[in-house]
């Protein structure tokens, strides 16, 4: 699943950072149990706590890197809603979002119901159609880093360069080693020798025939999505220390990503 908006605490990865709602676990997004944010209802949200560290250890080992609780604002009162909508200065990337919430005490405010709906729409941006986005622009580990024969740790370990390539993805297949090492197929199969430019001390290199190899701009900068939540609950104070409750959440999403070649 492609999440657009699931948290990563310490970049630990996704499945280990814990989503509660209201202090209680949230379903997972993914057979992973991954949570994508986007099922919390956007419109109820009080207040976000967040626990790292050994504080966060107590929940188990999927909150090695911490968790991350949303209070809702069980006793909201009334009636609220949003309207927006958005487009870029290249007319594309087209986005709208509507969504409506209310709340209505009832039983002398023992009970409350609540009811929250969303629909979110973006156009997305299918193709590489930014001019600093053809350029290459990748970060690449500078061979000048290190401890060897030639080489300093006083050095940024890394580069920002423009006209980088991954030297083993070209879209025919390359010869990456032996006596034929480097030559790559072209369009009807041609045999073609790669000018690996300015090496790196990763799979990257830098000039060259870096334009022949499979770039990442060639992909959605922006991917198409359509989504709709609703959320609904409702709660009874039966005396002043027990309340019950019943809540159901319903979520759809649909996000579409293309690859140029």
């Amino acid at each position: 699943m492609l999440f657009r908006s699931a948290l990563n605490l310490r970049n630990l990865g996704l499945e280990r950072t814990l989503v509660l709602v209201d202090g209680r676990r949230s379903v997972g997004s993914s057979v992973t149990g991954a949570v994508d944010v986007n099922n919390v209802p956007q419109a109820l949200v009080k207040s976000v706590e967040i626990v790292t560290g050994g504080a966060s250890a107590a929940y188990g080992s999927d909150a090695v890197a911490g968790v991350v609780n949303f209070v809702l604002d069980k006793k909201f009162t009334g009636i609220k809603g949003e309207v927006s909508g958005g487009v870029t200065t290249y007319g594309d990337d087209r986005n709208w979002k509507v969504s409506l919430t209310a709340g209505v005490p009832f039983a002398a405010d023992r009970g409350h119901v609540l009811l929250s709906g969303e629909a979110v729409r973006n156009d997305g941006i299918l193709h590489d159609d930014r001019a600093w986005n053809k350029q290459g622009a990748a970060i690449v580990l500078n061979p000048a880093y290190g401890t060897g024969a030639g080489q300093s740790t006083s050095v940024p370990q890394q580069l920002v360069v423009n006209h980088a390539g991954i030297e083993q993805a070209t879209p025919g297949g390359i010869i990456t080693s032996g006596p034929l090492k480097g030559i790559y197929f072209g369009p009807g199969g041609i045999p073609l020798q790669y000018n690996y430019g300015t090496a790196t001390s990763s799979i990257w290199n830098v000039g060259g025939d870096w334009a022949s190899t499979i770039q990442t701009p060639n992909q959605s900068l922006d991917s198409p999505t359509t989504r709709q939540a609703l959320f609904t609950r409702a709660s009874y104070d039966v005396t002043d220390n027990i309340s019950v409750y019943v809540q159901y959440a319903w979520n759809y999403a649909s996000v579409y990503s293309v690859d140029n070649h």
